[in-house]
């Protein structure tokens, strides 16, 4: 994650989810997301997923825009985040580790 501004970078974190053809877009581990979010434009075109989402916080309307590709058993992508003058890229990546378990696959 790259917050510019900020003295010192934060290290990289590794998390499992639970991602489908259905639900592409990764989502932020519980307690990280604001409660009032919505993806507002979705495009899928061959294996890369775009969007937008609009966070409504108590200090304003945070506003991100991702890009994943997915190839073979691996992923790569961007998600850039503004709110007000503030803005942080987060760069991701990943790898299939097996299917997901029913209470999480659609």
């Amino acid at each position: 994650m790259n917050v510019p501004g900020m003295p010192a970078q934060m290290s990289p974190w590794t998390y499992k989810q639970c991602l489908t053809p259905k639900e592409a877009v990764p989502q932020p581990q519980q307690g990280e997301q604001p409660k009032e979010c919505r993806v507002v434009k979705k495009n899928v075109k061959g294996g890369t997923v775009s969007w937008v989402a609009e966070c409504n916080t108590t200090e304003g309307t945070l506003v991100s825009n991702g890009r994943i590709t997915y190839k073979g058993d691996t992923f790569e992508g961007v998600i850039q985040m503004k709110k007000g003058g503030m803005k942080v890229t987060q760069n991701l990546s990943g790898r299939w580790i097996g299917p997901c378990n029913k209470e999480h696959a659609d």
